[in-house]
């Protein structure tokens, strides 16, 4: 698995050359590791847990809860 680049905005977030927004993703799950990011029922954009260089993983955690309510789940 190679590293990317994942930029995250108030409205949007950016994997290399691709911005995606929030409101359209299919879905978000967490799970102990990882963040999924699907933009749509098949394709993810995963999210590193421990891969974070600027905030904090509860930072995140929160604002993507906030960004993405009603497609929000979480892995126990």
């Amino acid at each position: 698995m190679s590293n990317i680049s994942i930029s995250f905005y108030k409205f949007y977030f950016s994997v290399d050359k691709n911005t995606f927004t929030y409101f359209r993703l299919y879905k978000v799950f967490e799970t102990k590791d990882y963040f999924y990011l699907y933009v749509d029922e098949e394709n993810a954009v995963l999210v590193a847990k421990n891969g974070f260089k600027l905030g904090t993983l509860e930072d995140f955690t929160d604002f993507i809860k906030k960004k993405c309510l009603f497609k929000y789940s979480k892995q126990i």
